[in-house]
């Protein structure tokens, strides 16, 4: 372990005994003496006596000061995590005694130890220092709890005693939810041991939209994301609830609202903080418990005090409140029909007032009843269109007076960017939110992203808050409208499945019958080319990528997609971008669970499809950095996606593309990658269904099937076996079938299929059988009669003829090539070749047909 050396005023006392801590931790630990655990008990000895020590220096310290401590006391927390960590892997001996040392003698000392933990993280985050570190030692802590005997008795009361002392306290809320997130532990509670927590995380969510965290005005932004993080915490251990006995759940969560409805309809209410804990809990439940949710909110009783509250209250925030409640709650469908036929007067008259225009206009997106807008209250696409937009226009992007340092959470989900925030969190910020969202739903209409992509204005809004904000919601929201502008007006199923529209869908622009759609495919692509490419948008995502949501980067990978289908020279803007659609692909798997790989593939998402395309036309070795890991996950994804022997190809260009990409990675002379082909998994799983794929009644998938075989056979010499090993019968009947396909009526397969042959004509026992094989060799001679004009396949011929001349007739002149030497007229056909192409003074080939022309004449 690195010393810890640090500088100190003398009237620091504290600092100076801490670092005389850390010293005799570094002497102590000593991690080789593997066989003595003497050492890791001291150091964790120590541990104790450092939490303590930390906590003395951070209790009630202000943001000035924490942040001078700062470099210190995380140097401090570096030693305890080093300790814990080493002594909870090294071997079981020194873990066993770091959790004996966490559990203490009794529930009470494991209740200090957990204090002491607590503290330092609430220190932390309120002066807003960086807490991973003391994250990990908690979760060694849970992982305590959990290997203890005595946790099930222990964890009702610490935990109901944590959230009475702590309330809406961010590290109490991440601890819960870190507790039950654990599986282990969560199989050892009933739902009677933790039902307390509803009523009381309920009301957190109230507690904290007015949570303080200091008086410093600097903290503004902080209070914010503190505020954010706190109910994304409390929802996720509602979903945990619910995960442990949703039937409880839903008698529990529903007695305790109607609790406070009676409150409200007595006239009990607190300053209506009852009122207002009903509808925060149903604006941030609703998507996770849609069902109780709208039990409550279709409920007589709620309807009634939801009116009374509306029609009574001036309290604008509480009006907006609620509109947000409806609009949140059209996620159901039987209620979104309710709210259509009870709110819809009510939401149309104000949509006059000015401050509550754009929370009507929201609600009235989500019932989404538009052509009973326009024809009874004649409200249109394009009124409510233009109140997203000129909220968006009007958000101030200067607001840079707050300084304060940001924070990260140990779950990668709520994770925010460790930097300086410069902006104000104002109830704008909020407002530009909901605008966002809001016209991401409307942008599914095609005459809504019209309407967006001839706004300049608005598209250089779009990219300026891209750019500068913290990857939120705003940023999921926005790449939404942004995908759903440029969506191909010919991108649908049947595109995909119907190969005669191969041609249309490689083409630069896809031609349509109607004006409309050639206007609307002009507009898109000058979209892209001036907003997306030409901006540096695909730059910024690829430097950023790894602070995406999970669902910002499967829109990412949407975003690519639809660049490369408008036009062919956009491709090779993306050309760098292998593997980041490759990571959207493997974290969409990991989500997906058992058989993910497999449903992942039947979906052939965007990400997918896009790479496809962009292998298509590009270098794999540039697509990938040269990386052989993204190369071979690639490899195996296409083959994956290729149809079986025994299922029917409906997919035509999807197969086509996918055959296409495989060509072009194996172009790479990868061993690896062919022999994931070949013998993908010790199986022929792979290979049958290229072998299925060679005598597909479409050309141009049997084509690129031969041109993928052509390149794992200059990859890989024991793939021949697969062709030219004539003892095994299925080789055998694969090379007939190879000799059959120079009869191809596509020049481009017969092409294919003469190179194979090239490939291997120089390997004495495979060349052996070609000269004895009449049907071979009257298939080139009479590609050689007919087919003169095509000059790249009259010269593979050649040079396979050639070649197979000077393997046999060479070294042994006993042996007969049997209907070339044999026959004088064959001499007169290739000198009629000579002259022919000699005339072709125009063709880049007729100089080397000549030549080997001339060379096979020496031997004939």
């Amino acid at each position: 372990m690195a010393s810890t050396q640090m500088k100190c005023n003398n009237n620091d006392n504290d600092l100076v005994e801490l670092n005389a801590f850390c010293n005799r931790l570094n002497n102590n630990l000593k991690i080789e003496n593997a066989n003595s655990t003497r050492d890791y008990e001291e150091a964790i000895a120590e541990s104790w006596e450092i939490f303590s020590k930390l906590n003395s220096i951070t209790d009630g310290a202000t943001i000035s000061t924490a942040l001078k401590n700062t470099e210190y006391i995380e140097k401090m927390i570096n030693e305890i995590e080093i300790v814990w960590v080493r002594s909870f892997k090294d071997h079981n001996v020194s873990r066993q005694y770091l959790l004996n040392s966490i559990w203490g003698h009794n529930n009470r000392d494991l209740a200090r130890h957990f204090e002491l933990i607590f503290k330092l993280n609430v220190n932390f985050i309120s002066n807003n220092m960086n807490s991973n570190k003391i994250l990990h030692i908690l979760n060694i802590a849970i992982e305590a709890l959990d290997t203890n005997p005595n946790s099930t008795e222990f964890l009702p009361v610490e935990l109901h005693t944590l959230l009475k002392k702590n309330g809406s306290n961010l590290v109490c809320l991440e601890f819960i939810t870190l507790l039950l997130k654990n599986d282990k532990i969560l199989k050892k509670l009933k739902f009677q041991d933790v039902e307390f927590l509803v009523p009381i995380l309920a009301k957190n969510f109230v507690d904290l939209s007015n949570i303080s965290i200091t008086t410093s005005s600097s903290t503004l932004y902080f209070q914010e994301i503190y505020k954010n993080k706190g109910n994304a915490f409390i929802i996720m251990i509602f979903s945990e609830l619910k995960r442990l006995d949703e039937h409880g759940l839903e008698l529990k969560f529903i007695d305790y609202i109607n609790s406070l409805i009676v409150e409200v309809e007595e006239q009990i209410d607190n300053g209506g903080k009852s009122f207002d804990i009903i509808l925060t809990c149903l604006i941030d439940l609703y998507p996770i418990m849609t069902r109780i949710c709208s039990s409550i909110f279709l409920s007589s009783n709620f309807q009634k005090i939801l009116i009374a509250s509306a029609t009574n209250t001036a309290n604008n925030n509480n009006i907006k409140n609620i509109f947000k409640l409806l609009s949140v709650a059209c996620i159901d469908e039987s209620v979104r029909v309710f709210i259509a036929e009870n709110y819809l007067d009510v939401l149309i008259k104000c949509l006059q007032i000015a401050n509550l225009k754009l929370f009507c206009a929201a609600v009235l997106v989500k019932i989404w009843n538009f052509t009973k807008l326009v024809n009874e209250h004649n409200v249109n696409l394009t009124d409510l269109t233009q109140i997203f937009i000129e909220e968006i226009l009007s958000y101030d992007m200067d607001h840079q007076d707050v300084v304060i340092v940001g924070t990260t959470s140990f779950y990668p989900e709520l994770k925010k960017t460790e930097s300086v925030i410069n902006q104000k969190v104002t109830a704008e910020k909020q407002e530009l939110s909901l605008a966002i969202e809001s016209l991401s739903y409307l942008s599914l209409k095609k005459q809504v992203g019209h309407i967006i992509r001839q706004n300049g204005d608005l598209c250089l809004k779009f990219f300026d808050i891209f750019r500068n904000d913290d990857y939120s919601s705003e940023t999921y929201g926005l790449l939404s409208i942004i995908c759903n502008s440029i969506e191909p007006p010919t991108d649908n199923e049947k595109e995909h499945k119907d190969l005669g529209n191969l041609v249309g869908t490689l083409a630069a622009k896809g031609e349509e019958s109607s004006m409309d759609t050639e206007e609307t495919n002009e507009n898109i692509h000058d979209f892209v080319e001036d907003y997306i490419l030409d901006l540096g948008v695909i730059n910024y995502i690829i430097a950023h990528f790894s602070k995406f949501s999970l669902g910002s980067k499967e829109l990412i990978g949407k975003l690519f997609y639809y660049v490369c289908k408008h036009d062919r020279e956009f491709i090779s803007d993306l050309d760098k971008t292998g593997d980041i659609l490759i990571s959207i692909i493997r974290e969409k798997i990991a989500v997906a669970g058992s058989s993910s790989l497999r449903s992942v593939i039947a979906n052939d998402p965007p990400s997918l499809r896009a790479l496809r395309l962009i292998l298509m036309f590009n270098d794999p070795a540039k697509v990938f950095y040269n990386h052989e890991k993204d190369i071979l996950e690639a490899t195996v994804l296409f083959m994956e996606s290729l149809p079986s022997p025994d299922s029917d190809n409906d997919q035509g260009i999807k197969t086509y593309e996918n055959l296409i990409a495989l060509s072009n990675l194996a172009s790479t002379s990868n061993k690896k990658l062919v022999k994931i082909i070949t013998s993908g998994g010790n199986t022929t799983k792979y290979w049958d269904k290229i072998e299925n794929l060679l005598i597909d009644s479409n050309h141009m998938i049997q084509r690129s099937a031969l041109e993928l075989v052509v390149n794992i056979m200059a990859t890989d010499i024991e793939s021949t076996a697969k062709f030219f090993n004539y003892d095994n019968p299925k080789s055998l009947k694969n090379y007939k079938l190879l000799v059959d396909f120079f009869q191809l009526k596509d020049v481009k397969s017969q092409e294919a299929v003469a190179s194979i042959f090239c490939n291997v004509a120089h390997i004495p026992f495979i060349s052996s059988y070609f000269i004895h094989d009449k049907k071979l060799i009257s298939n080139l001679l009479c590609i050689l009669k007919e087919q003169r004009k095509d000059e790249e396949l009259v010269y593979r011929v050649l040079f396979l003829i050639k070649t197979l001349l000077e393997e046999h007739l060479v070294s042994d002149n006993e042996e007969t090539f049997v209907g070339i030497t044999d026959n004088l007229q064959n001499k007169l056909a290739f000198k009629k070749l000579v002259e022919s192409y000699k005339k072709k003074s125009n063709s880049s080939n007729s100089d080397a047909i000549v030549q080997e022309c001339n060379d096979i004449l020496k031997y004939i």
